[in-house]
């Protein structure tokens, strides 16, 4: 064995026992967190996470430029692995070519400079992006990103040089290699001295082994270990509704939610590796576009810090060489302040390229601390209070719950037990004075098409959709559990409500509890008796209008056509939609139980999206969430245009095109 293979063999498996052991040890943490299922529909999974990750589809969707150049970085990687593993095998043996000077080399050659010269345009890209825009998303600590595109700058120039230098010592080795030999032709110009030009091929080819080593070792250590986790992140992703929260057990466990970072699913730990810190649940977080402490993104590099430098102690713990003394999420790790501010908008999730979960972190953290520690903000105790003695946010009684349809004739379905379309009114509809007349439109519009329907009246509840989601999971768990009982005594079958938040609890989450209902947003429903032709809106309504996703009907529910079809549907309406729409739409900042909270810091998330409402100069703005109908109306007021800009739900404009 020559001395220079035998310096080759020691720091291969050096660079191989650095990279596995450090990647075992990010396995082993993972592994610190809790048994969580995700090994169902293996094959779609399979599937659906090669086709992801092949086409980059999540890093384009949100950043088209950037997701593009990524792509490009990410195929010259794929690309570059057989050239690279042609490089390690020629460490053992001297000249080796994989193709040697076959057609297919050739092809190869090409493309692999193709691909050099791609990876050095999106190195420039990144640099100008990151160093001199200075993005928002980005202001956190990005060392490792200065780390990561030396070692892709140098190591496209090492193996250009290499490919350059060998060209001009094995020609027949170099065709298609048409920037290896344009890097060849300006070697050339050194007129080096006879032994020259093996020397050169000798030191860049170590130069650009040794960069390959450094970069292998470097991965598991920082961020790019994103490469490895985030397709197997992927893979074990949620495959439930976005919009559904995992139902807590509250009879056999000691604690609810998560107190210390062991708390966590090993889902939920793999999630803090597969982060790219890309920053578009950044952009995307209503919480922090309106000054608040919250960014999603910090969130999740702040747990994995706190994970990685606890890791070691933790890990000992669990052998019980050591006593593991919880350290306390929340004041030490998350803020209050962050952890209150989030509208539980899912737009995080939506955006993530990795499919990291964030608001299922934040819901957990609040579960501990409403349930085990007591704490949170002062309003929730009255909002609690509400629920729990009259079950409804106001603490209007609950005996009062079906006054607002005084004078309509709707019949209640105790009194009619042989109906199988419920109308769920909810607490909005019921005592909100606005959205009571949103309610009563409904049943017009429902009487117009001859629906045969009932009402609970006080015998509904509310849904228990902002108790969930402010962390009251046994509040929550009550309430859900007595509309079960009361649904199933009356046997219903279908249900439609106009609020979403009700939509998605009960289409989503009841289910968790035993509650399988056929349950209808109205925009669906009224789209549907639109399109059978049951309902004919020929009514002119000459207006132009854009139209407010509810977080909860669009981008957790897919809710998109239904909605803007029936709005379509009306002679005279023109549709103008706001920047952002659909799965991108911006919240009204009432979720997540901010309706019940004060928004104390920063700017009020609802003035945002009305500002991106008014810049359509759209006359009417159209929404269909009693939620979104109050903020935008706020919003409008705040504003100072109500007598220019109208804000309705889309029941009202079918009524008054009927």
């Amino acid at each position: 064995m020559t001395t220079e293979l035998a310096i080759f063999l020691v720091l291969f498996i050096l660079t191989a026992w650095g990279f596995f052991k450090i990647l075992y040890h990010r396995y082993r943490l993972v592994r610190l967190g809790g048994a969580e299922g995700r090994f169902d529909s293996l094959a779609k999974r399979l599937g659906d996470t090669l086709f992801y990750v092949f086409s980059q589809k999540g890093l384009i969707k949100a950043r088209p430029i950037t997701g593009s150049m990524h792509l490009m970085v990410f195929w010259a990687e794929v690309v570059f692995l057989l050239g690279t593993t042609n490089h390690m095998v020629e460490g053992f043996v001297e000249g080796f070519y994989i193709f040697g000077s076959s057609r297919l080399g050739f092809y190869y050659a090409t493309i692999l400079d193709l691909f050099a010269a791609l990876v050095l345009v999106a190195s420039v890209y990144f640099f100008v992006r990151r160093y001199l825009f200075h993005p928002t998303a980005l202001t956190l600590p990005s060392g490792q990103s200065a780390i990561v595109l030396v070692f892709l700058i140098t190591l496209m120039f090492s193996f250009l040089l290499y490919e350059g230098s060998r060209s001009l010592i094995e020609p027949s080795l170099a065709k298609g290699a048409w920037l290896g030999v344009l890097t060849g032709g300006w070697l050339q110009q050194l007129n080096l001295r006879e032994g020259g030009l093996p020397l050169l091929l000798l030191v860049f080819w170590w130069v650009h082994t040794l960069l390959v080593f450094s970069f292998v070792v470097y991965v598991p250590y920082s961020k790019q270990l994103h490469i490895f986790a985030g397709p197997i992140n992927y893979f074990f992703r949620n495959r439930r509704p976005l919009g559904e929260i995992p139902l807590l057990n509250l009879e056999d466990a000691e604690t609810y939610g998560v107190e210390k970072i062991t708390d966590f699913s090993w889902k939920h730990l793999l999630d803090l590796f597969a982060c790219i810190e890309c920053g578009r649940c950044q952009d995307q977080c209503p919480a922090y576009q309106s000054q608040k402490p919250l960014t999603p993104k910090g969130v999740i590099v702040n747990l994995k810090e706190h994970l990685l430098k606890g890791g070691s102690r933790l890990l000992k713990g669990r052998k019980g060489q050591e006593a593991l003394a919880p350290t306390l999420l929340v004041d030490k790790v998350v803020t209050p302040d962050e952890l209150w501010t989030c509208t539980a908008c899912g737009a995080c999730i939506n955006i993530c390229p990795m499919r990291i979960e964030q608001l299922p972190k934040i819901i957990s953290l609040r579960q501990n601390q409403v349930l085990m520690e007591s704490k949170f903000p002062a309003q929730l105790t009255i909002f609690f209070k509400n629920l729990e003695s009259n079950y409804n946010p106001w603490g209007i009684g609950f005996a009062t719950r079906a006054e607002w349809a005084e004078g309509l004739d709707v019949p209640l379905i105790a009194d009619s037990p042989d109906a199988q379309l419920l109308y769920w009114v909810g607490c909005a509809g019921a005592f909100d004075e606005r959205n009571k007349r949103v309610a009563r439109t409904m049943v017009e519009i429902l009487k117009r098409a001859g629906v045969r329907f009932t009402i609970l009246g006080k015998e509904e509840r509310c849904c228990g959709d902002a108790a969930r989601r402010t962390g009251n999971e046994y509040l929550y768990q009550t309430l859900a559990m007595e509309n079960i009982e009361i649904l199933k005594k009356y046997n219903i079958k279908e249900i439609i409500t106009t609020c979403p938040h009700c939509y998605n609890t009960l289409k989503n989450e009841y289910p968790q509890l035993g509650g399988d209902f056929q349950v209808y947003h109205h925009s669906q429903f009224l789209f549907k008796l639109v399109e059978e032709g049951v309902l004919r809106p020929e009514k002119r309504v000459e207006q132009l209008v854009t139209y407010h996703d509810p977080c909860y009907l669009g981008r957790f529910n897919k809710s998109f056509a239904e909605p803007r079809g029936m709005l379509t549907a009306i002679p005279g309406v023109r549709l103008k939609e706001m920047e952002r729409r659909k799965d991108m739409s911006f919240c009204c900042g009432a979720g997540g139980g901010q309706m019940w909270m004060e928004e104390t810091l920063g700017t009020r998330v609802y003035l945002l999206r009305t500002e991106e409402a008014l810049r359509t100069d759209a006359q009417m703005i159209a929404t269909a969430c009693p939620y979104c109908l109050t903020m935008l109306t706020d919003g409008v007021k705040d504003k100072g245009v109500e007598e220019k800009v109208k804000v309705k739900d889309i029941a009202e404009f079918l009524a008054e095109a009927l």
